[in-house]
């Protein structure tokens, strides 16, 4: 018999949730379910949080200080968010004073950096993913 009639009979209440997660298989999906909805929640705070900022405005508000000559504000406007085009124009002026080219690899760096900050357990959630509808077919095994 397969666990969805199950699941029907638990909410007409002929089976009570005791019985439906009795099998491991199920019970297991239960908790991968919960951990997906979690990291899934999770990482769009991230990238709600992380990209919500507008970068043109980062980029004048910038250039707008740099033109006054003013670097320790410029660096304080980019310290103040913790988004990816602040850091990475952070890097930027930190390192103004050395080789172009430098600096060029040094942003490119933290541009990876930062590619790998919002990229953060999406391969959990892949797995699971892919793993989870193995778990239901194996759990509907009785």
């Amino acid at each position: 018999m397969l666990n969805i009639f199950k699941l029907y009979a638990v909410w007409d209440g002929v089976v009570s949730w005791k019985t439906y997660f009795s099998s491991l298989p199920m019970f297991i999906l239960l908790i991968t379910a919960v951990i997906l909805v979690a990291l899934v929640i999770e990482r769009a705070i991230v990238f709600w949080r992380r990209t919500r900022v507008d970068a043109n405005a980062v980029v004048r508000g910038v250039l707008s200080y740099l033109q006054q000559g003013d670097v320790d504000g410029a660096l304080g406007y980019l310290g103040s968010v913790d988004s990816p085009i602040h850091n990475v124009l952070r890097v930027g002026v930190q390192n103004a004073h050395i080789d172009p080219e430098d600096v060029e690899r040094l942003m490119y760096a933290r541009l990876l950096n930062e590619k790998d900050r919002l990229t953060a357990r999406l391969t959990a959630i892949s797995v699971i993913s892919v793993l989870a509808p193995l778990l239901g077919l194996f759990g509907t095994v009785d």
